[in-house]
């Protein structure tokens, strides 16, 4: 299986001395050298609700969130990123395979054409397969059957999923857009043979970022807690008003959708927070509510791959402990420590993977050292301090040469 990972940056990382993302820039999605992303599968785990371990979500600045007690459901769903070629999409580079949920029980799959651009990254349209379903669950027959057809649908308008750069607690947008969805049906009772049929939907979205920290997770498939990841959040709300007609411009009948549960001018909102870490078009933590209010939560789920495992020892303690200057740095950096009794300290660099790549100790005067890189090549590293088998904070590290 094909990987597709984003070179994680290192000069253009806009990170705070307290490890936190309060800017998502366009290097932060893209990736500086490479520019590209690769073919990749994300797997998706979900959260049980109601297992505990989850924390408040409420927009906050320079917040921690911790879900590394959260308890995950057997279930997975998983993410496909490909490379996109058609033209109708130009400048969509890439595709997401998405599924949309037409009724309760009917659910199919479109591929998502979308591009990361400096200005942020942008979706034009989506391209679905020929699928076909049984539809005798709502209609007693057989021989009753809707089909997606083959189509390629261009947005009315490029829909901004994320623009950049991206600062918390400042920036908005609203993406507006409409399109249509061809179908076949076939529903002998109310007289339809193969029927080309059409859903018209209108579509408003209001994103922004509202907060940025650190968030901790439990890595999938074990028992390990990851180290602390700096994320922006977004809060956002989608309304999906959606038309249904046949014969290009006559609605249907009200006796026909309500056979399949639908009605005409139908609403439908999603109203999420969305965890972004840098290097990953994914979010880390999608957390979904049943309405726009955000009271309850209806859907929790993390995509934990690529995350490092928080190797260490006990009691981790707020980022807040600590401080690393410069950063990016080249040959050397300083570290801080805020307690000032705090004499000696062992220091641990490592890479995404969780590989030590440098390690050692130093004295502390008045609170700071400084840490020599000189063999430490370009890249994105965490730094560790701990002291007496105690972990005294974490920075995430940019090195450039």
């Amino acid at each position: 299986m094909k990987k597709l990972t984003f070179t994680l940056l290192s000069a253009c990382f806009a990170l705070s001395a307290s490890a936190q993302l309060s800017t998502y820039n366009y290097a932060h999605a893209a990736g500086q050298s490479s520019g590209s992303v690769v073919i990749k599968t994300d797997t998706i785990n979900s959260v049980q609700i109601n297992g505990g371990g989850i924390p408040s979500f409420t927009p906050a600045m320079n917040a921690a969130w911790n879900l590394a007690g959260a308890q995950y459901q057997v279930d997975m769903s998983y993410r496909k990123y490909d490379t996109s070629t058609v033209a109708l999409f130009a400048p969509a580079e890439y595709s997401n395979k998405i599924t949309y949920k037409l009724t309760p029980q009917l659910n199919y799959v479109s591929n998502l054409k979308f591009a990361i651009t400096p200005a942020g990254t942008i979706s034009y349209g989506e391209h679905i397969d020929q699928q076909t379903y049984p539809i005798n669950l709502f209609t007693g027959n057989p021989n009753d059957i809707l089909v997606m057809n083959t189509q390629d649908i261009l947005y009315s308008a490029p829909v901004t999923n994320m623009p950049y750069p991206c600062v918390a607690g400042t920036t908005t947008w609203n993406p507006l857009m409409t399109y249509t969805t061809n179908m076949t049906l076939t529903y002998a009772f109310e007289g339809y043979f193969n029927e080309a049929i059409f859903r018209r939907s209108h579509v408003v979205r209001n994103d922004e970022a509202v907060g940025y920290g650190t968030m901790k997770i439990k890595i999938p498939g074990t028992q390990m807690p990851s180290l602390l990841i700096p994320v922006i959040q977004v809060k956002s709300t989608m309304i999906t008003q959606d038309s249904f007609f046949e014969n290009t411009n006559v609605p249907m009948p009200a006796s026909v959708l309500m056979d399949f549960n639908l009605t005409q001018g139908q609403t439908n909102s999603v109203n999420q927070y969305l965890f972004y870490r840098a290097g990953e078009v994914t979010p880390m933590v999608t957390v979904s509510y049943d309405s726009p209010t955000f009271a309850t939560i209806s859907d929790l789920i993390i995509h934990g791959q690529r995350v490092p495992m928080d190797m260490g020892v006990n009691d981790v303690k707020n980022d807040n402990n600590i401080s690393v200057y410069p950063n990016p740095a080249a040959s050397f950096v300083n570290i801080a420590v805020k307690d000032k009794k705090v004499s000696t300290c062992k220091y641990e660099i490592m890479n995404i993977a969780a590989q030590v790549v440098a390690s050692g100790n130093v004295n502390l005067a008045n609170g700071e050292a400084r840490v020599s890189l000189a063999n430490t090549p370009a890249g994105m590293y965490f730094l560790r301090l701990s002291s007496n088998n105690e972990v005294i904070g974490e920075s995430v590290l940019s090195v450039v040469k």
